[in-house]
């Protein structure tokens, strides 16, 4: 599968694919050609990329580097000389300029930002998943406005039984702004939903990005009522019956 996009003068915006082919148990893709294009941005990809999936012992491995106009996403398995297990899959994605890669879609929101990201996912023949990593875009805009710069973390655990154990937080201009902690699942709670979700400082300008800066028509004074609003869901005890409690306070931002 390959695809490949020109604008009305000819320049080529996207020409990028993916070949797949099975051999016995294993599944494995790579990447074509070795010099894409992406977002009108030369790239290159090394060769032999690949990730590959074994069914039989649901083992993955892969090896893809690709780099291009200051950007660069890797996908590998660290080998450890030794051991047989399944290795850590790793995730890294390096100065990614969001509007790049979304300018194929005519529908795509007005946003960009420069986004990178680094994952750690394991598992194994138990398929229990741990996965852990950070995500941060920079200069986040929406339309012409400056909405923030936004850092993630995240954390999950899964058991065989079924359990999930999670934990995130998202921060906007270096001030953490949402949390999330608790487990799903879980037998040993005594409720199988356990989630803590605490809004601690959201700007509505972050929330809704098109309102920050309304038409001089909607300046109106209680269009300043508030600038920033806190939550707390806490512990529903089954989907069926969720409890929503807390309080939402209202301040301006200075």
């Amino acid at each position: 599968m390959r695809v490949r996009q020109r604008d009305i003068q000819g320049l080529t915006g996207y020409d990028i694919g993916l070949q797949a082919v099975m051999a016995d148990s294993v599944v494995r893709a790579s990447i074509m050609p070795l010099n894409p294009v992406i977002g009108y941005q030369d790239w290159t990809v090394n060769a032999g990329n690949f990730i590959s999936y074994n069914t039989s012992d649901r083992h993955v491995d892969a090896d893809i580097r690709m780099s291009g106009g200051g950007s660069s996403v890797e996908i590998f398995t660290e080998h450890m000389h030794g051991t047989h297990g399944q290795e850590d899959l790793v995730l890294s994605i390096k100065n990614i300029h969001v509007q790049d890669w979304i300018a194929l879609n005519p529908f795509a929101p007005p946003v960009k930002g420069d986004l990178s990201a680094m994952f750690r996912l394991n598992y194994n023949e138990h398929m229990q998943i741990n996965g852990k990593g950070t995500v941060d875009t920079d200069n986040f805009y929406y339309g012409r406005e400056r909405v923030a710069d936004i850092h993630a973390e995240a954390d999950i655990t899964t058991a065989p039984g079924g359990a999930l154990t999670a934990s995130a937080d998202i921060s906007f201009d270096g001030h953490r702004a949402i949390t999330l902690r608790g487990a799903l699942n879980d037998s040993t709670l005594t409720a199988p939903m356990n989630l803590d979700l605490s809004v601690i400082h959201m700007p509505l300008s972050v929330a809704n990005p098109s309102s920050a800066h309304p038409p001089d028509a909607l300046k109106a004074p209680s269009t300043a009522l508030s600038t920033s609003w806190a939550h707390r869901l806490a512990h529903p005890q089954r989907m069926a019956c969720a409890r929503l409690s807390g309080r939402v306070p209202c301040h301006d931002r200075d």
